[in-house]
């Protein structure tokens, strides 16, 4: 699960790369999996951003595929990047308090904990991230209906309250730090070159709901 983390939170060490036979067999498959969502977008970000003490709490979990971590990246209006995280994240007390929604939340139902994005200033990124449990006080989920029948949730917070532990990085640099921008961005020369030299294989060999 965690083939990319680094070994002393249960990972392997991977690279990006090495992620390419497994997802090319889940997609043979058609596995139903929280895999992308939880051990790359919210797993890596725990790596690359995550304190000492988030990454020994959940890291090693996660790599024995004990917990989910979900991300919830994306609102209502459904524009991506920083500019569009509206969720607020106001200082209260020893710590801050969460209103708005998101929504499109994958496996929010049976995950441990969410990586939720909220807004917490008006700088270009202001944005920053925070670990929440989904049955915490003030936040409610809904399970979104689509054709595929995965499981998508909204979540609303009203007055969800967290600690200034549960924050993941630097506040106001949570855009920046969470994994998603490099991993969904344009892949290295590296993947470009397996990409093209792969790719018509790929095409004769893939199968889908039993049809080439």
């Amino acid at each position: 699960i965690g083939l990319t983390w680094p070994e002393q939170w249960g990972g392997a060490g991977g690279a990006l790369l090495d992620l390419y036979p497994i997802y090319l067999e889940m997609g043979r498959s058609l596995a139903p999996t929280p895999h992308l969502a939880s051990a790359v977008i919210a797993g890596e970000t725990l790596v690359r951003a995550g304190s000492d003490a988030q990454r020994a709490r959940l890291l090693p979990r996660m790599a024995r595929g004990e917990c989910v971590v979900a991300p919830a990246l994306v609102e209502p209006r459904g524009e991506w990047g920083p500019a569009g995280i509206e969720l607020s994240a106001r200082a209260d007390g020893s710590g801050f308090r969460l209103d708005g929604a998101k929504i499109l939340v994958p496996y929010a139902h049976v995950a441990a904990e969410i990586l939720v994005a909220a807004r917490t200033s008006k700088a270009d990124d202001g944005v920053t991230l925070f670990l929440i449990e989904p049955g915490a006080g003030g936040v409610k989920l809904e399970r979104l209906p689509n054709i595929a029948g995965y499981p998508l949730f909204a979540l609303s917070f009203d007055g969800a309250r967290v600690s200034r532990d549960a924050v993941v990085g630097e506040v106001d640099r949570g855009w920046t730090a969470q994994s998603c921008p490099g991993w969904c961005g344009p892949p290295p020369p590296s993947a470009a070159r397996i990409s093209a030299t792969h790719l018509p294989e790929i095409r004769s060999s893939s199968w889908r709901l039993g049809q080439p």
